[in-house]
């Protein structure tokens, strides 16, 4: 077979068949390509062997869609090549069948296993799978009531044990040593059935823990579900104990391929072992690579990589395949030792530019190596690991595929902190201006700001840098890094129901009064001369500071009518009231990022919506669930912005950007300090279950001394890696944020320090010099002196080494004019007449107070007042998104669920609008288009985008996107109140909207020959179908384009740039 995809010498050894195989795949070698490439010779080599023979192992749900993807696309490509019809035949059936295939995460690969045999496993074969968020909240729920029963029970043994623990620990730290003991149950086991000595608090925590873990798994039964490690420990136990399940999933599992091996952990491990351990040689493929082995907290161990690495070496050679040559389709290769015992690399990297890859070998082979071996180190090395600890890695070189000299490496450097010079902000602003100098046309290298990407390390000074970004006009999106509930606005939210539920919690109100939404900030030292007054709570001094201030009595006249209203109606009806009186809606439609503002807190009153529908009616069972949420913050999305080409700089943290790759990279920084605070309980392989005690005199305390120091210098290891990973994400340049600390504690640029010696000195020559392998490089250090006099190049790389480059002088910094974002409604608005988009968006004026003349009419002609028109066409969206239900009563619910939520509508009203709406509905469900919308398996509701023009955006949300029976995605529109309009009319009508519609399907998925966008009206049982090509969508570019410098005119011509 002839391989589409090229594979370096490397890559083919790989894949070798006779063989267990192990490969350390370096950052950028192609790792995916080899794997597909493995499953796919799999099938080549072996005509009898079905996907059903095969599993492929992936870290993340994400992974595993790629692989599929990338092998059907294989396969593809193989049929085209295969004369004979039978192979043909053969791989068109694994394309057709490739959704049943044994790809996945090794948790979708457990559930399988144990819904297969659930008998044997003794679990219900229709067990529901517990999220992270949910089996937490599970858990503490569990252990909450736990705890609260038995120290209310005298009589039990129980209540003894926790007396005893309560002299070293206080409620909510026994609370958290057995949540951690129940998380990580398979690893604390083994050490509880073995504890000695009574009277230990050890032993009474192990007999709570045990108690405690059957309260949880009740409540588990009681929803027939599973938690992830139930998944693990369940799949390993029944593979492991029951001989004959083990003997049937060998016999069908002929190949198992691991991606991400180095994320793996000791109970996945195990698992693999007993599917695999006494199988001949050549059935296991391992792939990773223990550098980028950054999730410790997620109970990887790097560890096992050399664990692995030495059983397939000692399993090879027991089998001779020392002796035996490796094989590429049937023709045999030269390779080293280690690679026939099956220990293999993928040292060449096709991302990074030489420069980079250059630093990256020269920095790490150091920081990474086990001895110290650094000149300009100082006398503490972080390579000096205790002797028993096995969790550095090797570190072995990256060799450049690109030739081209092109980008590198750049340092950008503010001084020391203090109070008085802010130098946190310093620095983030002079990212600022270094990006955007990259950016500026005129520059070399140039780029766009799509091609830039921030990776932080922790959210910590995310708000630093969004602000220097938005002072600059750079435009930005914010990927994870900061957890949902942590931006701002929802903060201030939580802030509000926090006084709802309590006006004498001073922080909460204190930062609410702050806020955007109220905005009674600091100005004449209002909150300064409010806390003068004498009262016991920051609330009391408000009211009785308002009686001589007019402002603050109508702040806090608001405040109480919410606060007496808050037990009475809905919260998510609070909420919307409250952001409608605050002109918070306005706030969070202007600015930079008002996209993802606005969605972010569309999201958050739906969540307070689906609470106010469960049945809760306390604000602060609602808040107790957000705090819950909060502490899982790093894993919950923010509202999804869809278009990914949206060109703006990306800011997320390097766990996020693994697997990605940019143009340039922006380490910023790399001075912060590393958290050196290991858990207070903690559990070692040989000395067992350790907690950290107040009585630090205790032989326990030594312990968890000891202990605690082999886990701060895995957690330092682990830091290199995470360092390693985010410079390696760099194609053509890398740029590393530093601000000079005033102590030398632990850090990322201690670490590059002791490579190059001190920075503050290297500061003063403004750049750092170094030589490997006979190349000379040079790394330029920008600071706030010479930012605007120098253009300073990526890298000043000189072969031979001999010459030098001195900087070239820079043009002016260009600062580009002021980003618009541009709704899709307000620009239809505009186009149908300029005067009244001036008076409604620009001027403010409600909409009542306009002429009709003006060009803003209601769109449906409808007697009935803009909101009920606007509630009447929200609900049938709602019920269009919901569609098809499973009971008829469904619809009926969702309805009411709206109106009550409406407690500005009469009674009267009410029922007469629920009768037409569910009269209307229980015709529309019946329609020919409607009965094959619920058809679509793939569909995605109520989808916001943006799409970026220059330095602007236009925004958007389209009703539903689905895809058809051939494959194509499609844009659904729903348009209600319309029934005397023919197409032509509509299509005039909703020209704009339309077409961007269109603009935005050939965005989200561009390898369509053609984009559809369907009206469908529901009133006049209407459709009418827009279908675009390629030459289509240019002009609607440019259509746009024209309209947007039209509406930027019409700004100036009246002053308002």
């Amino acid at each position: 077979m002839s391989y589409v995809i090229e594979l370096n010498d490397y890559q083919k050894k790989a894949l070798d068949l006779q063989r267990d195989i192990i490969v350390s795949a370096g950052a950028g070698s192609g790792k995916t390509r080899v794997l597909v490439s493995r499953y796919c010779e799999l099938f080549n080599a072996n005509p009898a062997l079905s996907l059903d023979n095969v599993v492929a192992i992936t870290f993340t749900e994400k992974s595993a869609a790629e692989l599929r993807e990338r092998v059907d696309k294989f396969f593809r490509q193989i049929i085209a090549s295969k004369e004979h019809s039978s192979q043909r035949m053969r791989y068109k059936d694994f394309g057709e069948n490739l959704s049943k295939a044994w790809i996945g995460t090794i948790h979708g690969f457990c559930s399988k296993i144990l819904r297969e045999f659930p008998m044997e496993a003794r679990v219900d074969s229709n067990f529901a799978i517990l999220d992270e968020s949910e089996a937490t909240a599970l858990l503490d729920e569990a252990l909450e009531d736990f705890l609260v029963i038995t120290s209310k029970n005298p009589a039990s043994y129980l209540a003894d044990d926790l007396k005893q623990l309560v002299q070293y620990f206080d409620k909510d730290a026994i609370k958290n040593f057995l949540s951690f003991l129940i998380k990580d149950r398979d690893k604390a086991e083994p050490h509880i059935k073995n504890l000695k000595g009574p009277k230990s608090y050890i032993s009474s925590l192990s007999r709570l823990y045990l108690e405690a873990l059957k309260e949880y798994d009740s409540r588990k039964r009681f929803g027939i579900s599973l938690d992830f490690t139930d998944l693990l420990i369940k799949a390993t136990n029944l593979v492991g104990e029951n001989k004959s399940v083990r003997q049937k999933l060998q016999d069908r599992f002929r190949y198992i391929l691991v991606d991400e091996f180095q994320d793996t952990d000791p109970l996945q491990w195990k698992l693999i072992e007993l599917l695999t351990g006494d199988r001949k040689s050549g059935c296991l493929f391992l792939v990773g690579d223990p550098k980028q082995s950054i999730y410790g907290f997620r109970r990887a161990d790097v560890r096992l990589f050399n664990d692995a690495t030495e059983s397939i070496i000692k399993k090879n050679r027991a089998e001779g395949k020392n002796n035996l040559n490796l094989k590429f389709q049937g023709r045999a290769i030269n390779a080293s030792t280690d690679e026939k015992l099956g220990a293999m690399q993928l040292p060449v990297n096709y991302r990074s530019v030489p420069a980079v890859i250059d630093f990256v070998n020269f920095v790490f082979e150091k920081i990474m190596a086990p001895e110290k071996n650094c000149n300009n180190a100082p006398e503490k090395d972080y390579s000096n690991a205790p002797e028993d600890d096995c969790s550095n890695v090797r570190f072995d070189p990256l060799l450049a595929d690109k030739k081209k000299e092109e980008g590198g490496v750049e340092i950008i450097y503010t001084a020391e902190e203090s109070i008085e010079t802010s130098s946190l902000d310093q620095e983030s602003e002079l990212m600022a201006k270094r990006i955007l100098q990259l950016l500026d046309e005129g520059s070399s290298p140039h780029f766009a700001p799509k091609d830039i990407a921030i990776l932080m390390r922790s959210s910590t000074y995310l708000k630093e840098i969004e602000e220097a970004l938005i002072h600059y006009h750079i435009p930005f999106i914010t990927t994870g890094g900061k957890g949902f509930y942590d931006r701002q606005e929802i903060m201030d939210l939580c802030n509000f129901i926090k006084f709802l539920i309590s006006p004498d919690n001073d922080i909460a109100l204190f930062g609410l009064l702050r806020s955007p939404y109220i905005h009674l900030e600091d100005k004449d030292n209002l909150l300064y001369w409010i806390s003068g007054f004498k009262a016991e709570s920051f609330w009391d001094k408000i009211n009785i500071a308002a009686n001589k201030n007019k402002n603050l009595k109508d702040v806090a006249n608001m405040l109480y009518r919410y606060h007496s209203l808050a037990q009475r109606i809905p919260l998510s009806q609070i909420l919307k009231d409250f952001l409608t009186e605050t002109k918070g809606w306005e706030y969070l439609s202007s600015g930079i990022e008002s996209q993802r503002k606005m969605e972010n807190v569309e999201k958050f009153i739906t969540l307070a919506r689906d609470f106010d529908d469960s049945g809760f009616q306390s604000l602060v069972d609602f808040s107790e669930q957000i705090e819950t949420q909060k502490e899982l913050a790093e894993h919950e999305a923010e509202a999804p912005i869809l278009v990914e080409d949206v060109d703006a700089v990306k800011i997320m943290t390097i766990h996020k950007a693994k697997g990605l790759e940019f143009q340039v990279v922006i380490l910023p920084r790399i001075s912060q300090k590393f958290n050196d605070k290991t858990s207070p309980c903690l559990i070692d392989e040989e000395d067992g279950i350790v907690l950290k005690v107040k009585d630090k005199k205790s032989t326990e305390s030594d312990a968890y001394t000891k202990i605690s120091q082999k886990q701060k210098q895995k957690d330092i290891n682990e830091e290199k890696r995470i360092f390693y990973v985010g410079a390696t994400r760099a194609e053509k340049l890398l740029i590393l944020g530093i601000t000079k600390p005033k102590k030398n504690f632990n850090s990322r640029l201690k670490m590059l320090e002791e490579v190059f010696g001190p920075m503050d000195a290297k500061q003063k020559e403004g750049k750092i010099k170094y030589c490997i392998n006979g190349r000379k490089r040079v790394i330029p250090i920008i600071s706030q002196n010479n930012i605007g006099s120098q253009k300073h190049r990526a890298a000043t790389v000189t072969t031979p080494v001999r010459q030098d480059e001195k900087p070239k002088t820079a043009a002016p910094l260009s600062i580009p004019e002021l980003r618009r974002v541009y709704d899709i409604s307000k620009l239809m608005a505009f186009a149908r007449a300029p005067e009244g988009y001036y008076l409604k968006y620009i001027i403010g004026l409600p909409e009542d107070a306009l002429d009709l003349s003006s060009g803003k009419a209601h769109e449906n002609g409808s007697h009935d007042t803009p909101k009920l028109n606007m509630l009447r066409g929200t609900i049938i969206h709602a019920l269009l998104e919901k569609f098809p239900f499973k009971n008829k009563s469904d619809a009926k619910a969702i309805i009411k669920t709206f109106l009550d939520n409406e407690k500005s509508l009469a009674q009267k009203e009410r029922e007469s609008l629920s009768s037409e709406i569910q009269t209307f509905w229980s015709k529309m469900e019946k329609h020919e288009y409607i009965k094959n919308f619920a058809t679509y398996k793939e569909r995605h509701s109520e989808l916001p985008f943006q799409i970026a023009f220059g330095h602007d955006l236009l925004v958007g949300r389209v009703d539903a996107c689905v895809k058809d029976a051939s494959g194509n995605w499609m844009v659904i529109d729903f348009k209600t109140g319309y029934k005397n309009h023919n197409e032509q009319q509509m299509k005039q009508l909703y020209k704009i909207q339309i077409e961007s519609y269109a603009l935005f399907l050939s965005l989200f998925v561009p390898n369509q020959n053609n984009w559809e966008v369907h009206i469908y009206m529901p009133d006049s049982e209407f459709v009418f179908k827009n279908k675009y090509g390629s030459s289509d969508i240019k002009k609607i570019r440019k259509n746009l384009e024209g309209l947007i410098k039209s509406e930027k005119d019409f700004r100036k011509k009246r002053g308002l740039f």
